[in-house]
């Protein structure tokens, strides 16, 4: 009986659950990767700004353009032609209270899941619970210098300081639908090869082992962080990564 304290709470999670391990990972990105966040005005203006080179009133204009005419489907068929729609959008890479670039710690819990699942250790022999141990009970946690913000913030760093972004490449492609072909075109904001971020992960180690998580680490190199995994973006390297 009595009050239980968080504390005292962790404690008999730990014995239940096994001794969580922690593991502090250093990545730097190798391709170039997208933010797949749909831009609000803010967002428009920025791209209207640094990519189109507007200012003043001429790139107000050139936001309620976009806002009202670009961004949205519309179609694209040719007479007689099969029906065809093209979607268009101006997406962004995720910023904090400053402006500063960051990537969520659910899309690195995420990304970390997905490599899980494809090693197969979901379904490996002993290891019943362990997708629910990284999915629901792993925390995810910015570390070193990308934990400048908020909790689940992890900043970009360029050359050592935090990324403010402004960059946009234009992508192309084409998906089928039930309801036809549609071309997908969008002009999103990138993070550049080069940028590193840090991170740390807090994971209970009872069923999903220090040589798993390892492994977790190594696919996910190839999976990457972002949007546009398809065309590439968003793989890095691991510059260190330390399991205590």
């Amino acid at each position: 009986m009595g009050a239980w304290t968080g504390e005292r709470c962790e404690l008999v999670m730990e014995e239940l659950m096994g001794e969580p391990k922690l593991a502090t990972a250093k990545l730097r990105f190798v391709t170039r990767a997208a933010g797949g966040q749909p831009a609000g005005r803010d967002g428009v203006k920025a791209f209207v700004e640094f990519h189109l080179g507007l200012i003043g009133e001429e790139a107000e204009r050139a936001v309620d353009r976009i806002l009202k005419e670009e961004v949205g489907e519309k179609d694209v068929t040719a007479g007689g032609e099969i029906a065809e729609v093209e979607s268009y959008g101006v997406n962004i890479v995720r910023k904090t209270d400053k402006g500063d670039c960051f990537f969520g710690t659910w899309q690195v819990r995420a990304m970390l899941k997905a490599a899980a699942s494809r090693l197969g250790i979901f379904q490996e022999k002993g290891k019943r619970g362990s997708k629910g141990d990284m999915a629901e009970a792993m925390l995810v946690k910015p570390h070193g210098r990308s934990a400048i913000a908020g909790s689940q913030e992890i900043v970009v760093l360029v050359d050592g300081k935090p990324y403010k972004g402004g960059v946009f490449e234009k992508f192309m492609g084409r998906v089928s639908t039930p309801q036809g072909q549609k071309s997908i075109v969008h002009d999103s904001e990138i993070v550049p090869a080069g940028a590193e971020i840090e991170v740390a992960v807090q994971w209970p180690a009872k069923r999903v082992t220090e040589r798993d998580m390892a492994g977790i680490w190594g696919l996910a190199q190839r999976i990457g962080l972002g949007s546009c995994k398809a065309m590439e973006c968003g793989r890095f390297e691991i510059v260190e990564l330390v399991i205590e």
